[in-house]
């Protein structure tokens, strides 16, 4: 009796592949289960993690300054503007503005970053108690601070000026409100954030305008907010 072969093509086979493919698919597999969920974690927010902007009376960390101090305020500090509202500026370089009219009349104020230690100053003033920066005509800068691609600075304006724009020749523009104490109306003032990151600002117009949106007054400052 002759025993018939039969022949099945099962195709060309890798025996020392297939195991090692197996395992690595399955090494594979494990990764990223385990990945997955490490990525999960890590981009969880922790729980009681420390908030950017621990939250504290800038006021309060104002008046612990030694210029605060020496120069007490009349009336109630102003906050003009807050660092948890600035979500252009890295947050090295954000503060909170505290100023306040002192009684010896001068125009002082503090850049709040912390609750203690914190940097302040005062303007001059004229042997009958008024501001020097106010015998000046036209846009006064009478505080800056800045470094590369970054300048905050403080301005006095004539009366009736609302508002006022910058605009640097590295294309970076910014508008702020005029500002007056309360307790020292005769005074209007505005501050600004410019912010180009390690971009140089140039240099940098400002213009004061009316509540009509009519310039009345102008400043050119370089990029640290020294006139030019």
């Amino acid at each position: 009796m002759s025993t018939v072969r039969i022949k099945v093509d099962r195709g060309r086979r890798l025996p020392w592949l297939t195991p090692w493919l197996a395992a690595g698919l399955g090494l594979a597999a494990l990764v990223v289960v385990a990945g997955g969920g490490y990525l999960h974690r890590r981009f969880e927010p922790a729980v009681g993690a420390r908030p950017l902007f621990p939250a504290f009376d800038p006021i309060a960390a104002a008046a612990r300054s030694d210029l605060f101090t020496k120069n007490p305020p009349v009336g109630a500090p102003m906050v003009v503007s807050d660092r948890s509202s600035q979500p252009n500026l890295p947050p090295r370089k954000r503060f909170s503005m505290v100023v306040w009219y002192s009684a010896d009349g001068k125009f002082c104020g503090s850049w709040v970053r912390r609750p203690d230690g914190n940097a302040a100053f005062c303007s001059y003033v004229n042997v009958d108690g008024s501001p020097k920066v106010t015998d000046e005509p036209g846009m006064i800068m009478f505080s800056t601070l800045g470094d590369r691609g970054f300048l905050w600075v403080a301005g006095k304006v004539p009366a009736g000026v609302t508002s006022v724009t910058a605009v640097s020749t590295a294309g970076v523009t910014s508008t702020a409100p005029v500002l007056t104490m309360p307790d020292w109306a005769p005074f209007s003032f505005f501050t600004m954030t410019l912010y180009s990151a390690d971009q140089d600002l140039g240099t940098i117009r400002f213009t004061g305008a009316v509540a009509s949106g009519q310039v009345v007054t102008t400043r050119d400052t370089d990029d640290l907010g020294r006139s030019v």
